[in-house]
């Protein structure tokens, strides 16, 4: 196949989320404007646009939420809904990207370097064949809704849905409801459907630490502040940002710090649960950072609500009109509720993605996904990710991880052109150097010292996902490339 049957363009961006928006405002704004995005879904927004259940939202607070070169001033809450992200992100794409630049119901499901031509070959679900000098990866994390293998689930007579594929047109009114899972979705949407629901029954393998959410609405008159005193929006920001910066110390070398932490959930949860059986079963058995740690107001105090079951038995089967537990107790259902979170690990989608080698890069990842800087693999040239393995922060917003990512690549790119190199590939020994030390970092915090296993580590526990340390220092890592970590051709 030769490149001229091809659609060829010079950089091709999997995903059209907050990476890759973000990362086609940058390259716009760099004057490397030859670049295409192609999204599975048929709109932009990612994770942003696949859950849409009753009350999801952001548990960063809005004024970090939002690109430092776009940034927005008209949120209406401290801490954003859904529909208001999405908003803001297809007005960044009204306002910065073309229409042309974004195909949508393009689902990518391989790719493959040519060491001849030095460029990417890319192929959709729908047969479309693409080329590119430079591969993007925006895919995220939270993209592949984790189901669990439950017995019998296959039996189920009643209406059953994940949390990320709500079923809007589903009547909760004088429904009995089953919700497996307590993560970040389950806290937001179960207050609500409690409204409705006959009974609801929770079905929690572990629990999980909830702090109270300090949300309150912004007023016309501050946006309007914000929106006349840009650089009084910019201060806010950063403090917000400082402050929060430094809870990454407690991740790591300052843990006793979460000595606080915990002593602000038991005060949170203890004004909240008077009954002492329901408080044993909602304190967690790790400490506390070691899983995500949640924020809501109304989650605690639902649980007081007598239609309102909490039940901490693990799960044996599904029947046709219920869930059973390892006890064999029936609880009865008509709707059942998956909220049992991402396949985090799965940083390609399933993409098919082969280098130089004979191996695709699934394969090089079979023990846990790896990338130097959470950017970039040994023997896949001019391929790059976005929110890649152990980019994920616990502390601060992401917004500003996958900005310190878009000046790398397009460092990256600029690298590229201005030295006349056709592609450049990491050194192997620069990769097996920074893995190993990154996971030594990873082993001093409390996501593995904590006594839990989370999303944030693979089968092996390997914690293929977060970042060890400040975003400040992943920043200035990332300012630029060091070229003599790559071998140029």
């Amino acid at each position: 196949m030769t490149t001229n049957s091809l659609l060829h363009h010079e950089t091709i961006i999997i995903g059209a989320g907050f990476s890759g928006v973000g990362l086609a405002m940058r390259l716009q704004q760099q004057n490397h404007s030859d670049y295409l995005i192609l999204e599975r879904g048929d709109d932009i927004g990612g994770v942003w646009r696949d859950n849409t259940y009753p009350a999801a939202a952001c548990d960063v607070p809005s004024r970090l939420y939002s690109f430092s070169f776009a940034q927005n001033t008209h949120w209406s809450r401290s801490f954003s809904g859904q529909s208001e992200i999405m908003n803001y992100l297809k007005d960044c794409v009204d306002a910065h990207i073309p229409s042309h630049k974004i195909q949508l119901n393009q689902c990518v499901e391989a790719a493959e370097f040519n060491q001849v031509t030095g460029l990417w070959h890319v192929t959709t679900a729908n047969k479309a064949i693409y080329s590119c000098r430079f591969l993007i990866s925006a895919c995220g994390q939270l993209c592949q809704p984790a189901w669990p293998n439950l017995t019998g689930s296959e039996r189920f007579k009643g209406t059953q849905f994940h949390s990320a594929q709500w079923q809007h047109e589903h009547d909760f009114q004088g429904k009995h409801v089953a919700v497996v899972g307590t993560g970040a979705s389950a806290i937001q949407f179960i207050p609500e459907i409690a409204k409705l629901a006959a009974t609801v029954t929770i079905f929690q393998r572990t629990a999980p630490y909830v702090l109270p959410k300090r949300d309150r609405v912004i007023s016309q008159v501050e946006q309007k502040l914000m929106s006349r005193l840009p650089k009084l929006q910019d201060l806010i920001r950063k403090a917000i940002y400082t402050k929060n910066e430094f809870r990454s110390l407690y991740m790591g070398p300052l843990k006793a710090v979460l000595k606080l932490y915990t002593l602000r959930w038991q005060w949170f949860m203890h004004s909240q649960i008077k009954d002492q059986e329901k408080r044993h079963l909602l304190t967690p058995d790790y400490v506390i950072g070691c899983k995500r740690i949640l924020i809501a107001n109304n989650y605690y105090s639902t649980l007081n609500l007598p239609h309102i079951k909490l039940v901490a038995e693990p799960i044996k089967k599904v029947t046709q009109d219920g869930v059973m537990t390892e006890s064999g107790k029936h609880h009865t259902a008509d709707t059942l509720i998956y909220a049992t979170g991402f396949k985090a690990a799965d940083f390609l989608q399933g993409i098919h993605i082969k280098g130089t080698s004979d191996e695709s890069l699934q394969q090089q990842w079979h023990q846990g996904a790896y990338a130097y800087h959470g950017i970039t693999v040994s023997g896949f040239p001019n391929f790059m990710l976005c929110y890649g393995p152990n980019t994920n922060i616990g502390h601060n917003s992401m917004i500003h991880v996958l900005e310190s990512q878009f000046n790398y690549i397009c460092d990256y790119i600029d690298q590229i052109k201005n030295r006349n190199i056709n592609y450049m590939d990491l050194k192997a020994d620069v990769e097996s150097k920074y893995r190993v030390q990154l996971q030594k970092r990873l082993a001093n915090t409390v996501w593995q010292q904590g006594g839990c296993h989370s999303w944030y580590q693979n089968a092996a526990g390997t914690n293929t996902n977060n970042w060890p340390g400040m975003t400040l220092s992943y920043r200035l890592k990332t300012k630029q490339i060091d070229i003599d970590d790559y071998h140029h051709y």
